[in-house]
């Protein structure tokens, strides 16, 4: 049996600076809460537990091929378990799915039944099992024009519907389909949670460039503070998570995401981050870096090569991301302490321009201290100190000629050219409460 993981977790307690935001209608939300205590806890799936799809239970390489324990193609992701829909007769679930849960995004979406016809506006991308077949659920109902999920320029008055579409730049998923209502059944410790009338995307054109035919991910848990999320139709004013690490485990710890009085209170020791609000901001979780380090020293970078961009809390990206002017003084860095100082690695840059270093030495047990860590400098004194393992994938790979078996550190942290961003991968074994 392999050992379990305990978690070293730190608070961060992250506070809105503004006022709340408007309250939807109170016409076009679902029911208030089914529990008395006004709480909600849902299990969340971790890549590397055997409930997740993305669960390997080999991680050993060979002839060369990176084969890690968690694939480090930007695929995996933290998931939760919902049951949509209700049969002929009200009962739920209809069927039940596995969604990414993303705080970057506030629609919630899955595959339906009509992405399966055949023309140039429907598409699915392949996964195991049916999309979700909506005509056959008995509380189904696309929004009316005059829903708020409607917004100008959604309308189709030729079929009668509010559509939506939704790109992400950085990974590939992209959806459009159809807005609706429908009820949502969540499993969670203290019973089944059924609630009626929650709005999503029932998606008909959908394109995820990491799916294959036995991909079981069927769509995205919206949890920004946008007005379509999950967090706002349900009311609830807090909610917190803590993501477990992305270790290898047969029975890995449980952990949640809890809304209202189930989110426990902080320790004594946390810290606090305060949440931008201003402008198209207000409806993520920002929140304003001024610096990196490398082995708690810090790289002093120019404010101007963040972009003048805070930072994004993202649950819904597996990796983190800089904008390339700051990945490359972080690589610069880690290649000084790994390469020029140590002469313990090779750099290996990756088709994908993702980054990978090869210990030529016989590998010791486990990380070392010549692998560093990463932190993260925030406005107001707050900081986030990433040990190694939250940085790197470590891998084994067998080399194809000398049939050598060598350790590989794989670079969760991504150039990008748009934002930075703060990942699931980054933020396991820390505890985040949002107000």
């Amino acid at each position: 049996m392999a050992p379990l993981v305990k978690m070293m977790i730190l608070t961060f307690f992250l506070i809105a600076l503004s006022s709340k935001l408007s309250p939807l209608p109170r016409h076009s939300l679902p029911p208030p809460p089914p529990s008395p205590s006004d709480g909600l806890s849902l299990e969340l799936i971790p890549p590397h537990s055997p409930k997740s799809p993305f669960y390997k239970k080999t991680h050993h390489s060979s002839l060369g091929i990176v084969n890690p324990l968690i694939s480090p193609s930007k695929q995996g992701g933290m998931l939760i378990s919902v049951g949509i829909g209700t049969g002929d007769d009200g009962t739920a679930p209809y069927k039940s799915y596995l969604l990414r849960l993303d705080t970057g995004t506030d629609l919630t979406w899955i595959q339906c039944e009509e992405c399966n016809i055949e023309d140039e506006n429907h598409r699915c991308y392949s996964q195991r099992g049916e999309p979700y077949p909506n005509s056959k659920s008995g509380s189904y109902r696309p929004v009316p024009k005059s829903h708020p999920f409607c917004l100008p320029g959604d309308y189709d008055e030729e079929r009668g519907r509010c559509t939506y579409s939704i790109q992400n730049f950085e990974y590939g998923l992209n959806s459009s389909g159809v807005l609706a209502a429908d009820t949502f059944t969540f499993p969670s410790p203290t019973g089944t949670a059924r609630v009626n009338n929650i709005g999503f995307g029932c998606g008909y054109k959908n394109y995820n460039p990491s799916a294959s035919h036995d991909y079981e991910v069927t769509g995205v848990f919206g949890m920004s503070r946008g007005f379509r999320s999950f967090l706002r139709q349900y009311q609830y004013e807090r909610f917190s998570y803590c993501l477990a690490p992305y270790v290898k485990n047969e029975n890995p710890p449980q952990t949640y995401l809890r809304f209202g009085s189930e989110v426990r209170p902080p320790p004594t020791y946390f810290q606090t981050l305060d949440l931008l609000m201003l402008g198209s901001n207000k409806y993520y979780y920002y929140v304003e870096l001024e610096d990196l380090g490398v082995n708690s020293q810090r790289l002093r970078i120019d404010r101007t090569k963040f972009g003048n961009q805070p930072l994004l809390l993202d649950t819904g990206f597996p990796g983190s991301y800089f904008l390339n002017a700051v990945h490359e003084e972080l690589v610069g860095k880690l290649d000084s302490i790994l390469i020029t100082a140590a002469g313990e690695f090779s750099k290996i840059i990756r088709d994908d321009s993702s980054i990978c270093y090869k210990r030529m030495r016989k590998p010791p047990q486990g990380f070392t201290p010549n692998i560093p860590s990463v932190n993260y400098f925030f406005k107001g004194g707050a900081h986030l100190n990433l040990p190694p393992q939250n940085v790197f994938e470590r891998m084994e790979v067998t080399e194809s000629t000398t049939r050598r078996v060598r350790e590989w550190f794989y670079l969760n942290i991504f150039s990008s050219q748009i934002k930075n961003i703060l990942g699931a991968y980054q933020q396991t074994d820390f505890k985040f409460i949002f107000e």
